[in-house]
């Protein structure tokens, strides 16, 4: 085949596989789709409860942080999607269009593009191909429907549905599952369009293979030059004609700019890279939402199972009914910081400070623990973190590496001074919730942090031993001005022609909430600009 394109298309996850499917619907070339992943029919990629069991397994990217100071010291893990689709293959499928002060805020840095008006069309006009809100919503667990209704009880404001958008209060998930199985990007974009084999397609897909980097020549790009994953053979390089598009994710999008010479010169000429582009802010601005679980024991109820026994397996083989079409995380909400005073805690109502992830399991148990403790999780988790981190490429430390350089992942979660404090009173606020005597019907003693810790450096010790991510990475190519961004308001990489990078990456601040929406909104808006 020939190894020429008009794009290249670098990574099949949430942005890749819309970018694929709207450049072929507008007709504006032909497509290579490149995914590091291999194909997969693996059942933990189908079946809705299994999602956590492939955080470890060949399909995704098994990532971790450095020794994080905020976290008593500890690396924390990052899996991302390795598989089409990436990582709405293996995330808990929760669709939330970012807050409308999200994008006010990246209207200020990026200009009227990202308008909250402007965002808003896009998401309309986009959620007319995948129509979302169209797949009935599958059943609650028990113990998160009675969560719902004792919330509502006590006075938190129901969220309707479908519940897309964050608000103040509490609902159920909107969710990219339909029929008990669950729907990547790739479902829901490519996999019933267009038929890869077919000779005439405008659309080739390569899979199992690495994008080794970016072929530049005089500030414009030319192709990439890929290798196959399971085979030893030299790189092959392909072309593009109009341009190519990197869409690889928070972590490695910007190990590819940096592997090919666009970052920061010094840091570059450190790992003996040759600098193309000098464009520092290339890997810096990492963001991620923290969360840490508050865990109170189910009276009555019993939580979801790790090991579903016949008649759960049988229900769902019969009718995709029963726990196994959970998403796990179902319910939730959004919430503001109570004012500072001496009166009850009382949410304001006019900001998101906090998300609550509601799950009917033991957070720490859950899966990996064969017979977990019955139990209700409330996830906390603050909507706009101020901590900054980064991705950085160094010289391979490891004596058995074959790789020269090796990445270097630091989040630097906590490392601002005002996330901490406001973490606390996020984490305080909700055992208050649950100390509500509405409440006292479902669940009974805290697990974690515990009755015994109640004071706030109490508290903060727990979180510091058992704070976890909740896998949005964002931000290290972000979308910036000249000084500050990687690439302008419409994805173009600074200092290089024709070529884009349009992933979760880009993103200049953290959205409030789930990020997957999000991305494919911005790759939906990237296909109408390329047009």
């Amino acid at each position: 085949m020939s190894n020429e394109a008009d794009y290249i298309i670098v990574g099949a996850g949430s942005a890749g596989c819309v970018l694929t499917a709207e450049i072929s619907r507008r007709k504006l070339g032909s497509v290579f789709l490149i995914e590091a992943g291999a194909k997969s029919a693996a059942r933990n990629l189908k079946v809705p409860v299994l999602y956590p069991h492939a955080f470890k397994g060949s399909n995704a990217w098994q990532y971790e942080t450095t020794p994080q100071a905020g976290l008593a010291g500890r690396r924390v893990q990052l899996p991302a999607g390795k598989t089409l689709g990436g990582s709405s293959a293996i995330n808990a499928m929760i669709y939330l269009r970012g807050h409308s002060s999200d994008y006010k805020q990246w209207e200020q840095i990026v200009g009227t593009d990202w308008s909250p008006a402007n965002v808003a069309i896009a998401f309309a006009e986009m959620e007319k191909s995948i129509r979302i809100d169209d797949a009935p919503r599958p059943d609650l667990h028990p113990a998160t429907h009675e969560f719902l209704e004792l919330a509502t009880r006590s006075g938190i404001a129901p969220l309707p549905e479908p519940f897309l958008e964050p608000a103040i209060g509490v609902g159920a998930y909107a969710r990219c599952q339909s029929n008990g199985r669950r729907r990547s990007a790739w479902d829901l974009w490519l996999k019933q369009q267009f038929n890869f084999s077919h000779k005439e397609s405008f659309i080739r897909l390569i899979s199992n293979a690495s994008v080794q980097h970016l072929v530049i020549d005089q500030q414009k790009i030319v192709g990439v030059a890929i290798a196959a994953n399971d085979i030893a053979s030299p790189a092959e390089t392909l072309s593009a004609r109009k341009g190519v598009i990197v869409c690889a994710g928070a972590i490695q999008s910007p190990r590819l700019l940096l592997a090919s010479g666009l970052g920061d010169a010094n840091e570059l000429a450190n790992i003996g890279v040759s600098c193309q582009v000098d464009l520092p802010a290339v890997g810096q601005n990492f963001q991620d939402h923290l969360l840490f679980p508050v865990v109170r024991e189910l009276k009555s109820l019993r939580s979801l199972p790790s090991r579903m026994n016949d008649a759960e397996r049988f229900a769902y083989a019969k009718d995709r009914s029963g726990p196994m079409n959970s998403n796990i995380a179902e319910v939730g909400g959004f919430f503001a910081l109570p004012q500072q005073s001496d009166e009850p805690m009382e949410p304001a109502t006019n900001a998101l400070d906090f998300q609550w992830h509601v799950t009917p399991t033991h957070y720490l148990e859950y899966p990996t623990k064969a017979e977990p403790t019955s139990a209700l999780s409330i996830g906390v988790s603050l909507c706009q973190p101020t901590s900054r981190g980064s991705v950085r490429l160094a010289r391979a430390t490891h004596s058995d590496s074959k790789a020269r350089l090796q990445l270097e992942i630091d989040p630097a979660y906590l490392t601002s001074a005002e996330d901490l404090p406001r973490l606390l009173a996020a984490v305080q606020y909700t055992r208050s919730i649950f100390e509500g005597e509405r409440f006292s019907e479902l669940v009974g003693d805290e697990l974690m942090p515990g009755a015994k810790r109640q004071r706030d450096e109490q508290v903060a010790a727990s979180l510091a031993r058992f704070a976890t991510t909740v896998y949005h990475y964002v931000g290290t190519c972000s979308m910036g001005s000249e000084t500050s961004g990687v690439v302008d308001g419409r994805f173009r990489v600074r200092g290089v022609d024709g070529l884009w990078v349009c992933d979760a990456s880009a993103m200049p601040r953290l959205v409030s909430c789930n990020t997957q929406a999000t991305v494919m909104m911005m790759a939906y808006r990237l296909s109408g600009w390329l047009k």
